[in-house]
């Protein structure tokens, strides 16, 4: 039995199992404690991977539309609802070769109290961290590009499109972020060739600060190799109080395009 499906492009757009995980499937079901079972990794193969159930005599056959090889082994702890797993490396959303049935009879009201919330932190991969390993991370820095990832390999949250930079910040906005890193030309639609740009991110951080406090960030660096775009964005993001500087250092970079 086959559970892949290939991704819509690159950056993958699609949100069927197996792919990105909606941020507000993600919220929901982190807050419910009661719904998830314990597991444990097995055999992990590619993209496939087997998830060891309590109550299950049968191991679960996943698949996501990454290789998880290099960042699981076997025998990690983890748990699953539905179709969603919380893994060390935080949650995703995979497609399944059976039903795992919700913990029972266990009725709502008895349920423990949430101990966790998740923000979705890469939506390139639509992974979700919760708070605990949000701690974790010595700093929090955040970078909206559509091909460009550290070359030095440094913890981040990515966004490769403005309405995934915009669903990020939102999502991160009681969050202190220490580096936010912004490019300009965010691709363009291959039917028709209208260019997308970084601005509605930009527009939105200016909205805030005049409607309900600026976005909690430290630096913001504007990486972009746009002259004009970098200056439109410097001046208004300088304009509503964020601290901005420009960094035009290309060995920092390793590209995707």
């Amino acid at each position: 039995m086959s559970l892949s499906s290939p991704c819509d492009g690159r950056p993958c757009r699609r949100w069927s199992h197996g792919h990105l995980l909606l941020p507000t499937q993600l919220n929901v079901m982190s807050r419910q404690p009661g719904a998830w079972r314990d597991a444990f990794v097995g055999t992990i193969d590619g993209c496939y991977f087997d998830v060891h159930v309590t109550g299950f005599d049968e191991p679960v056959r996943c698949w996501h539309h990454e290789e998880l090889g290099a960042e699981l082994s076997p025998g990690e702890p983890t748990c699953i609802a539905g179709t969603l797993l919380r893994l060390p490396i935080g949650f995703i959303n995979v497609a399944t070769d059976s039903d795992v049935p919700y913990p029972g009879p266990l009725p709502r009201n008895d349920w423990p109290p949430p101990t966790m919330s998740a923000v979705i932190t890469d939506m390139g991969t639509g992974r979700g961290l919760d708070d605990r390993q949000l701690a974790q991370d010595r700093r929090l820095v955040v970078l909206i590009d559509d091909i460009r990832s550290f070359k030095d390999g440094r913890s981040c949250r990515i966004a490769r499109t403005a309405p995934d930079g915009l669903a990020l910040l939102r999502a991160m906005r009681s969050l202190a972020i220490d580096e936010l890193w912004l490019d300009h030309d965010l691709g363009s639609d291959r039917r028709t060739g209208r260019a997308f740009t970084v601005m509605p991110v930009v527009d939105e951080m200016v909205r805030a600060a005049t409607a309900v406090g600026r976005y909690l960030i430290d630096e913001i660096v504007i990486h972009t190799s746009n002259p004009a775009g970098a200056v439109a964005m410097g001046r208004a993001l300088r304009g509503a109080g964020y601290p901005v500087r420009r960094s035009t250092d290309v060995t920092v970079w390793r590209s995707h395009g």
